[in-house]
C-alpha cells in the first residue's frame, strides 16, 4: 500500500505515523490507496476509521530515528485541517503532481500554525479514482 517509500515511523506521541517518499507520484497513490481500503463499511456493516492524510514537499532535516523541518511541520498542519476520508497536499506537491493523472479540488489559502503566511492547499480527488489514473485534470483552474 505505500509506493516507493523511504521512511515510515510510527508517531504514537501524536496520534498517527509519518512516511516520507522517493516521490510525489507514489506519496499521492499511497495515500489514495489508504484512503480508498478505508471507505465504507466492513463485512458486518460497522463503518470503518476515517483518516486525514496531509502531504507537503521538501528537504527534512533527519536527527537520530526521526525527521524534522518545515516540510514535516507544514504535512502535519495539513494533515490536522485536512477532513476525516480526505488527503490535503501543499502547492507545492500540486505543482509537482500536474500531469501525473491526479485529480484535485480548487486552490484553497490556509492559515496554519507555525507559519507566518498563509499556505496554498488542495485535496486530492480520490473517491472511485484508481490510484494509477489517466492523464490530470485540474478542477482548481476556471
Amino acid at each position: 500500500m505505500l509506493w516507493d517509500v523511504a521512511y515510515y515511523m510510527d508517531r504514537h506521541e501524536f496520534g498517527g505515523l509519518m512516511a516520507a517518499f522517493h516521490s510525489v507520484a507514489g506519496t499521492i497513490r499511497s495515500a489514495m490507496e489508504i484512503q480508498q481500503g478505508l471507505a465504507g463499511s466492513d463485512e458486518s456493516g460497522v463503518p470503518r476509521a476515517r483518516v486525514r492524510i496531509g502531504i507537503a514537499a521538501g528537504e527534512p532535516v533527519a536527527e537520530g530515528d526521526d525527521l524534522f523541518g518545515a516540510a514535516v511541520q507544514l504535512a502535519a498542519r495539513l494533515c490536522q485541517r485536512a477532513a476525516p476520508g480526505s488527503i490535503l497536499v501543499s502547492g507545492g506537491v500540486h505543482d509537482l503532481a500536474l500531469g501525473k493523472g491526479f485529480l484535485f479540488g480548487r486552490r484553497r489559502r490556509l492559515r496554519l500554525k507555525g507559519f507566518e503566511e498563509s499556505v496554498s492547499a488542495y485535496e486530492v480527488i480520490w473517491h472511485d479514482r484508481a490510484p494509477q489514473a489517466e492523464p490530470a485534470e485540474d478542477a482548481s483552474r476556471p
